[in-house]
């Protein structure tokens, strides 16, 4: 047997210590005697071979190492934790639960929707798991005693009131917790006899770096994570621990939990219910004692509807209902791999709390850490996986902010208001998102008159509670409704089709408001949403129109079908757009006619001291999306132009901008960057010799400047499909008084260019 001897200083007395441990190795005699008399005196004095007094009674425990502890050798300062421990983990400092290639990919300060996917992991292996939090302690067991084990119960609750126990081993002085939360974590440690008894440290805390997503290890499940820990608009939190994003539970490629998954789930994460969003019940985790409920949502090719939104709208209107009732919570939900159809719900729902529109699609892409059979994307290189096709649509509805065009757009479909409420205030904490109020008129079902058609109510293809069917001229619905104030209104119209294509609404529906018709835009039916997947009709809600100034009292709205198509109406909307925002053609189709009409510029950061930042912004049907950060300091909602539907000018407000000349730059991208055409038609015989051009009021015409080719400013296609750049275009003077910043669109050669956005910056 081989004795160890080390030294170390108490800080409590200033009075160096001697430990004694053993390794199984021989020692001679008089090394042996030497120190088991150094013991011996040290024991006299009152010491235990720890950095504190020795309580009476207390002694070693033969096997039970001493040591150094991890705090001296790392340079780091022991924290005393009551009854005997003292941690040696450094508790100072935010731990890390992101692995190197996940937190990189965090650190990115830009869009996401542009994010390049050549950085982005291939989603074919299994990289989404998080890394664990270290805790490591000195204790000297009782003498007498006889270790089992060592446990540490963590949990969000300073009380340990929701804690969770992991039992550790007799021989290490260390656990490494799965699971943490984002923030401050509350832990105790204890010490655990063979006599049932325990030695148990005060409740102490450790902090965990807070940046989103909380991603989870689940033993045989890829690409999970809570929704929790983000911050939403006006300053509040998504709660933790409440709602899971997963993959399934079993069912094959890549899910096939484990005993020990499941136990996560259900001891740690202590689900209650599972959601299934798939269209099989093969991905559910039956028989482990939580309940399991199905929103089945189909998912199929493009060719036939518009996005994962428009085919699954009455799945995701009981998605809500079910999220609405308290006694479900915790809640984790899946489809299969858990990506696109789990995330159009993670989607909704984020935007819905208020997450930003940058963040979700940050978490959308975050899936390609996990194993879901191939690389997921952001764009036309998406296909029909691409959900800027539904983002889109969403950030085109009335609202402040994208969280209520995401209330809005969830009330226009037929969720309740009061679901729609009680989710926010069950899965936030802090200021809830402000300006979900807003005088929003939803007439459904019951609330609707039907003229020389009756009401249906058969669900049995995923049609709404009670609904319209519109197949003939002589059939129309009516909806009557009050304002109690003035509102520039926009109509929408939850409607569904078993026929897709390129039938346009324009040319099928006649909307009227006071006997007025709207001017309907001209989408097609497949845009709409329209179509039938696995015997279900598919429902979207469309915007048919505005109606500028509509006063205060009582008004009529009509919707009935112009020839043979058949269409089926849920329900129909009023929604107050409000006074800025109102641009005097019909939301979300083609401009009326080419005449200019009118937009804002507003302050969107100050760039340094001297140059001011300016950003336009408009929210009528074309300028649909998008979110610009401008010098990564500050994002700032604006538009996304097609330069193939936009024709004539847009005029924009510049009332109150300071003299001075500006820089004017576009968020420009296309498709096809391998060709060398220029960013502008430099053919002197062309009507404008740019592709857009601008001028300040009466003003002379200012070409653009910059002759870079596509290649040159960053587009591209395949894997960087629609890539774009901030593009510097020329500079404009603007003089004191200045009233109009005039864009005009020509693109004589058919090319044409994506924009997010503008953005005028005051030169030095």
């Amino acid at each position: 047997m081989k004795f160890s001897f080390t030294v170390r200083t108490s800080k409590k007395k200033g009075i160096v210590v001697a430990c004694l441990g053993h390794e199984k190795e021989k020692m001679n005699k008089k090394t042996l005697l030497v120190s088991i008399l150094s013991l011996g005196m040290l024991t006299a004095c009152g010491f235990n071979g720890s950095s504190t007094p020795k309580s009476e009674g207390q002694s070693s425990v033969a096997g039970d190492s001493v040591g150094e502890s991890n705090a001296s050798q790392q340079g780091v300062e022991p924290a005393p934790a009551g009854n005997g421990f003292t941690i040696t983990s450094d508790l100072t400092e935010a731990k890390e639960i992101h692995t190197a290639a996940q937190k990189t990919y965090l650190s990115y300060t830009g869009d996401y929707a542009s994010f390049p996917v050549s950085q982005l992991p291939s989603g074919t292996e299994w990289k989404s798991d998080p890394n664990p939090a270290k805790l490591a302690w000195d204790f000297e067991v009782p003498e007498g005693k006889t270790l089992n084990r060592y446990s540490v119960t963590f949990g969000q609750n300073s009380d340990l009131s929701d804690g969770f126990r992991v039992a550790g081993s007799a021989t290490k002085k260390e656990i490494s917790l799965q699971n943490v939360f984002l923030g401050k974590n509350y832990f105790k440690i204890a010490a655990e006899y063979s006599d049932d008894t325990k030695t148990e440290s005060d409740i102490m805390s450790f902090n965990v770096d807070g940046q989103a997503p909380r991603n989870l290890k689940i033993d045989g499940m890829t690409n999970c994570r809570d929704l929790g820990g983000r911050t939403t608009v006006g300053g509040g939190k998504v709660k933790q621990g409440m709602i899971y994003r997963t993959s399934g539970v079993k069912g094959g490629n890549p899910a096939n939990a484990t005993d020990a998954g499941i136990a996560e789930l259900k001891n740690h994460l202590k689900v209650k219910t599972e959601i299934n969003v798939a269209d099989s019940s093969s991905y559910n985790g039956t028989g482990n004692g939580w309940n399991i409920i199905e929103h089945k949502m189909d998912y199929d090719s493009e060719n036939k509807t518009h996005h994962h939104f428009s085919r699954n709208a009455e799945s995701v209107k009981a998605f809500f209902k079910t999220l609405s009732d308290s006694s479900k919570y915790p809640v984790f939900f899946h489809c299969r791999i858990g990506t696109d159809r789990t995330g159009l719900c993670a989607n909704l729902l984020g935007g819905l709390l208020g997450v930003s529109k940058n963040e979700l699609y940050q978490d959308y892409l975050f899936s390609n850490f996990g194993n879901i059979g191939e690389q997921r994307k952001i764009g036309a290189s998406a296909g029909q996986d691409n959900i800027e096709n539904y983002m889109n649509e969403i950030d085109a509805m009335p609202g402040a902010t994208f969280a209520n065009k995401c209330y809005n757009t969830l009330l226009a479909i037929g969720v309740e208001k009061t679901t729609l409420d009680t989710v926010i205030s069950l899965l936030t904490e802090g200021t809830q998102v402000p300006g979900n109020n807003n005088g929003q008129l939803i007439g459904k079902g019951t609330g609707l008159t039907g003229n020389g058609v009756t009401m249906s109510t058969s669900t049995s293809n995923a049609n709404p509670e009670q609904y319209y069917v519109l197949n003939s001229s002589s059939k129309s619905v009516t909806y009557n409704f009050t304002t109690t104030e003035a509102m520039n209104a926009v109509i929408t119209a939850y409607l569904g089709s078993g026929t897709g294509g390129s039938t346009t609404l324009s040319s099928a529906l006649d909307v009227k408001v006071d006997g007025t018709s709207l001017s309907v835009p001209s989408k097609s039916f497949k845009d709409a949403g329209f179509g039938t997947l696995k015997g279900r009709t598919c429902y979207y809600v469309n915007q048919m129109g505005e109606v500028s100034n509509l006063a205060p009292g009582a008004h009529t709205l009509t919707i009935q079908t112009k020839g043979s198509s058949s269409i089926n109406v849920g329900a129909l909307g009023v929604f107050n757009k409000g006074a800025s925002s109102s641009s005097g053609q019909s939301s979300g189709g083609e401009p009326s006619s080419p005449a200019a009409h009118t937009h804002s510029i507003v302050t969107a950061d100050t760039k340094n001291a001297t140059n001011d930042l300016y950003a336009i912004s408009c929210s009528c049907g074309q300028v649909s999306g998008g979110e610009l950060k401008f010098d990564k300091t500050k994002t700032v909602t604006a538009g996304k132009w097609d330069g193939d539907k936009l024709k004539g000018d847009l005029s924009f407000n510049i009332s109150g901008i300071a003299a001075g000349t500006y820089d004017v730059y576009m968020k420009a991208g296309y498709s096809n960057g391998n060709d060398n055409k220029t960013f502008i038609n430099t053919d002197a015989s062309a009507t404008q010799a740019s592709r857009y051009a601008f001028k300040v009021d009466d003003g002379s015409v200012v070409a653009i400047s910059n002759t870079s080719t596509y290649s040159g400013l960053g587009f591209g296609s395949g894997a960087e499909n629609a890539a774009f750049s901030n593009v510097a275009l020329c500079s404009v003077s603007i003089p004191e008084g200045a009233s109009t910043f005039k864009m005009t669109f020509n693109s004589p050669d058919g090319y044409s260019v994506y924009a997010k956005g503008l953005r005028l910056v005051k030169a030095a």
